[in-house]
């Protein structure tokens, strides 16, 4: 199959050949007989290709004589008609309901049509329309709507063939009609001939030059294509497809060459493919429903990310690209990771072990140190060796949350969450372990509840006050805030400290980062990165704000909660 297959539809006029979607041509006719070597292959062409068809009959050739003439060249007429793919109306039940022609109702309802028989799985609308009982009255409104249609047709998939009696046209009349057409058929002698306007040819060379740059597309794409028909069984489900067209990286991707698939079978061409993908393709060619998703080719030992669609019913297209390094990636991450956490999960244990020894000795050590009396130097030897077990413990937690957080194994247990009773109350807990007297939190009135993890917000807003509070002169404030905006909550912790340079500031969410100067070398850099992934995990996002000398403003959002 061509490419232009794809763009254009067979017209069923031998003269015309194939003509693209949007096509708005025209014919002349002397007689009932013109009309039915036309109309009739125009019209089984349409419904051999799945096209709803709308045949509006005048005389000299009336909607019974135009279904009979159908029924001679489709023996299987009745069919169409019963699923309802053809209808065939008199123009006074189309064009002049109520006895009179409204341009605007009529335009609209072929657009209605049109969209009601995608709905209904076809093609497209395949349409012609008799213009004999236009009278000289109404000429100029119906020429206004032959100029209507052809500026908005083009939008469409739509083909329109419009039928003008030689008997009613002067030479000014058709050359109006010509002007509002792609082109127009005329009768010379035994013959048909293509009257084209100026618009007809403007119309071929830019499909030319179309055509030419979709071939260049199609032979330059990094993306494998293929296009397939399926294959039903007489049960009418999906047993196997046949290739149709293929491109250059099609070839690249899979090592098949197009010689070797063009018009063969899935199953002749990889018979070692598993039965659901049969299953699979056949659901979208059949349905037309689309499919996104990657996919192991044991036969080809290669993944590949596919997206498959179906261009036309009974077909279906696949888009896709090679993986397999990727997934080769992917597959080495999450080893490493198994195997990353199980080192932190034996370091932690291993570390722990002997920090619980030394902060249960400095505690008995405070007792002794006690009971033979005040000692200072003794008390800060062990608020010291205090400090520093939270500090080593602080960081094998934090490596652990990472290790969990990078694995997509920490658990997160979302709930609405009213903010506005939930900051306070977290400000006055943190005061156990925080110097927070100088934390105010201002909160936006009506404040809707938040979807959040309690748990790991406290964890955020512990790092971003602690943070705020080590880099910030103790004689200034630092503030919570948080307000609605859009479909998610807003909250900021603003500091009026030493801020952050604009070298460093791109950087202070990445993993072990510690800016290099101005800043108090404590921990291993992983607070503000766990905070992020910490927010990310909850469906929020964060980032900071920060002028050098003036202070930062940390903000993060968090999803509303559904609270219906």
């Amino acid at each position: 199959m061509a490419i232009t297959e794809l763009t254009t539809r067979d017209s069923g006029i031998k003269v015309i050949g194939r003509v693209p979607w949007g096509s708005h041509f025209c014919m002349f006719y002397d007689d009932e007989q013109d009309l039915v070597d036309l109309l009739v292959p125009y019209f089984k062409a349409g419904l051999e290709q799945n096209e709803f068809c709308m045949w509006i009959t005048s005389e000299p050739l009336q909607a019974e004589h135009a279904r009979a003439a159908l029924a001679t060249a489709i023996p299987n007429l009745d069919e169409y008609l019963k699923r309802g793919q053809i209808e065939i109306l008199d123009y006074r039940d189309w064009y002049v309901l109520e006895g009179r022609f409204d341009s605007e109702r009529v335009l609209q309802g072929w657009v209605d049509k049109l969209a009601a028989a995608q709905a209904r799985g076809f093609a497209g609308l395949r349409l012609s329309g008799n213009t004999f009982w236009l009278e000289p009255t109404n000429w100029r409104d119906f020429t206004d709507y032959e100029a209507a249609v052809d500026a908005v047709i083009g939008q469409y998939q739509m083909l329109a063939m419009c039928t003008y009696s030689l008997a009613k046209c002067g030479a000014v009349e058709i050359m109006e009609v010509v002007s509002n057409h792609v082109f127009a058929l005329i009768r010379r002698g035994d013959r048909w001939q293509v009257i084209e306007s100026a618009e007809r040819r403007k119309m071929e060379e830019s499909l030319r030059l179309s055509e030419e740059r979709y071939r260049n597309l199609f032979t330059s794409m990094t993306e494998g294509f293929a296009l397939h028909e399926i294959i039903v069984d007489e049960a009418g489900l999906p047993c196997d497809y046949r290739f149709l067209e293929v491109n250059p990286a099609f070839e690249r991707l899979t090592g098949l060459t197009r010689d070797r698939v063009i018009g063969r079978t899935m199953w002749e061409v990889l018979p070692g493919s598993e039965p659901f993908w049969v299953e699979t393709y056949g659901k979208v060619a059949l349905t037309g429903e689309s499919l996104h998703f990657e996919n192991y080719s044991s036969p080809l030992d290669r993944w590949y990310e596919v997206f498959a669609y179906s261009p036309a019913p009974g077909q279906f297209a696949v888009l896709f690209g090679d993986i397999t390094e990727r997934k080769r990636v992917e597959h080495e991450r999450e080893r490493l990771l198994e195997q990353m956490q199980t080192f932190m999960h034996m370091v932690s244990h291993d570390l722990r072990a002997p920090l619980t020894a030394i902060g249960g000795n400095a505690q008995m050590l405070r007792l002794l140190a006690g009971s033979q009396g005040n000692s200072p130097a003794l008390e800060e030897v062990v608020d010291s060796i205090y400090r520093g077990v939270r500090r080593m413990d602080t960081m094998i937690s934090d490596l652990l949350d990472v290790a969990r957080l990078e694995g997509g194994r920490l658990a997160l247990n979302p709930v609405p969450t009213d903010l506005a009773a939930y900051l306070p109350d977290l400000v006055k807990r943190l005061g156990l372990v925080l110097e927070m007297e100088r934390v105010a939190v201002r909160l936006a009135p009506g404040l809707p509840p938040a979807a959040t993890d309690p748990d790991r917000l406290e964890r955020i807003l512990t790092n971003l006050c602690s943070n705020a509070l080590k880099y910030s002169s103790p004689a200034t404030p630092v503030v919570i805030t948080a307000e609605p905006r859009e479909g998610e909550v807003v909250v900021s912790v603003c500091d009026q400290g030493q801020g952050i340079s604009e070298r460093a500031l791109p950087h202070v969410f990445d993993r072990f980062y510690r800016a290099p100067e101005g800043r108090r070398a404590e921990g291993i850099g992983l607070g503000l990165y766990i905070t992020r992934l910490l927010v990310e995990a909850q469906g929020g996002r964060i980032w900071v704000e920060s002028t050098p000398g003036k202070g930062s403003t940390f903000s993060f959002t968090l999803p509303l909660a559904d609270v219906t």
